[in-house]
């Protein structure tokens, strides 16, 4: 499922929610135009975060958004 999608520098950044191996995880991966008139591709240099450290990935982004870090 597609949680929130970014274009950045020719990219489209998708964070999605997806299971492997019976695990949720929330993958942030680049996906680009493949110029053939197809559709998006992923690309190269995304990263998977563990569902269960997403509180903390909350956390820091309100701390940023309060100005305490």
């Amino acid at each position: 499922m597609i949680i929130f999608e970014h274009s950045y520098r020719g990219q489209v950044w998708k964070f999605q929610l997806a299971e492997w191996n019976g695990q949720q995880r929330l993958n942030l991966w680049p996906w680009y135009d493949p110029g053939d008139g197809g559709k998006l591709r992923p690309g190269k240099g995304g990263f998977v975060l563990p569902f269960d450290r997403l509180p903390e990935l909350i956390e820091a982004l309100q701390s940023l958004e309060r100005g305490d870090g």
